[in-house]
């Protein structure tokens, strides 16, 4: 493929898959590379460029100017080490610098307490049905009511977390 050592890219499949932590959707390393290519993900390499330690994805959703942070992943080696908050934030703050369109807002959804906070340093607040009392009905609008978190779908709390960041 074009010359690209796919094999990191085949290896970041199988650790995210196997972290259970993610929606298989666009998992395939083929989707990975694929986004990154297109300049929708930010890359953490490690220093040999012979593994993935670190990536991250804007997703258009089907809302206009709208788009969702996904796929916020650090590597075990970074995670054990301590510096899996700085690494999400920098790839959170590479991720906003991405030029999608003039004036976008962005929304992530997430179950890990880590990711919502290094989220609200960079301006995403949590969602809540107060907040935003049509939020079942954006959700459906911007295509994610399925991955909605059930507290916001009425339902028992499961946890996870709608975060927002306006223009």
């Amino acid at each position: 493929m074009l010359g690209i050592d796919v094999e990191p890219w085949v290896a970041l499949e199988k650790e995210m898959r196997a972290s259970g932590k993610f929606n298989p959707r666009g998992l395939e390393w083929r989707q990975l590379l694929r986004d990154c290519l297109r300049g929708l993900a930010v890359v953490g390499w490690s220093k040999a460029y012979d593994r993935i330690l670190a990536y991250g994805v804007v997703e258009r959703s089907k809302l206009s100017d709208t788009f969702q942070v996904r796929k916020l992943f650090v590597g075990e080696d970074q995670r054990r080490n301590g510096n899996g908050s700085a690494v999400i934030n920098n790839i959170v703050q590479r991720l906003l610098l991405i030029p999608v369109c003039g004036s976008p807002s962005y929304f992530a959804l997430t179950d890990s307490a880590k990711i919502v906070q290094v989220l609200e340093t960079n301006h995403f607040k949590k969602v809540t049905t107060d907040s935003m009392p049509d939020v079942g009905i954006w959700a459906k609008l911007a295509g994610v009511y399925d991955r909605l978190p059930a507290a916001l779908r009425n339902e028992k709390a499961d946890g996870r977390h709608l975060l927002m960041r306006p223009p």
